[in-house]
């Protein structure tokens, strides 16, 4: 299931005590796709993978669903190499813009029960931290973290995961627009014109992300003029995904 939705034949799937802090993630240099053993703990490891499993475990199947993106579209992109060619700051931006990225390059190529899965993964993992129950931005969430909340859905909106025609996105994306302003327009552009870029093997090139993350970056400083060093990312060893959460909250997403 992973392999065809990757269009691969080499990942292997471990379940692991510990995972960088995230439910999943995707390890690029051992061509695996990890799951923290909480996060399956409820599951019956004979439907693993199996339609009955993505119809009754939605959430879960959906971090399986995203690491497989990643694994597809993302296996260009050297989190590491990046940091030390542009800094901290841009990789962690750059890493944070993925996230939607590689959803955005694989959307279409998902089942219906696949899509609904990604669709409860964001939701309830990904957002888990970052709005109250009635989809509002938590008064207390800095600017900072509106900022990286927008880098986060702002693709998933324009693609339909992020479903705005549903009470929940709806409250959430106009409590962004309200907490930007004048600001919100320009992240959305950036974020989405990411997203919408295709890399390959046989592609030209990351130059225009680059130059996306350099105009959110350019939004960032209106915003807020001394950032920390590395806003966007939390870090991982392997490079990859390492955007999701936000800065004050602890939402443990999919890396």
């Amino acid at each position: 299931w992973v392999n065809r939705m990757a269009e691969r034949n080499d990942l292997t799937i471990r379940v692991l005590k510990h995972t960088s802090g995230a439910p999943a993630r995707f390890v690029p240099s051992e061509a695996e796709v990890d799951v923290n053993e909480a996060l399956i703990s409820s599951v019956d490891p004979k439907i693993a993978g199996s339609p009955e499993f993505i119809v009754k475990h939605r959430a879960i199947a959906g971090a399986v669903v995203h690491e497989s993106a990643h694994a597809r579209f993302s296996t260009r992109i050297d989190l590491p190499k990046i940091g030390k060619t542009y800094g901290g700051r841009h990789a962690g931006v750059f890493a944070m813009l993925e996230e939607g990225r590689c959803e955005t390059q694989q959307w279409e190529n998902l089942s219906g029960v696949e899509k609904l899965a990604l669709q409860s993964m964001v939701l309830e993992i990904v957002l888990r931290d970052m709005q109250n129950d009635d989809g509002e931005i938590p008064a207390e969430m800095n600017i900072q973290s509106v900022v990286r909340l927008m880098g986060l859905i702002a693709a998933r909106i324009d693609v339909g995961i992020v479903d705005i025609t549903q009470p929940m996105g709806r409250r959430l994306a106009d409590a962004l627009i309200d907490a930007l302003g004048t600001e919100y327009a320009p992240l959305y552009d950036i974020a989405v014109r990411f997203a919408r870029h295709h890399v390959s093997w046989y592609s030209g090139g990351d130059n225009d992300l680059h130059d996306c993350v350099t105009e959110w970056i350019a939004v960032e400083d209106r915003l807020f003029p001394e950032p920390d060093e590395g806003e966007g990312g939390e870090g991982e060893g392997e490079g990859e995904g390492a955007g999701e959460g936000s800065g004050k909250s602890k939402s443990k997403s999919p890396k």
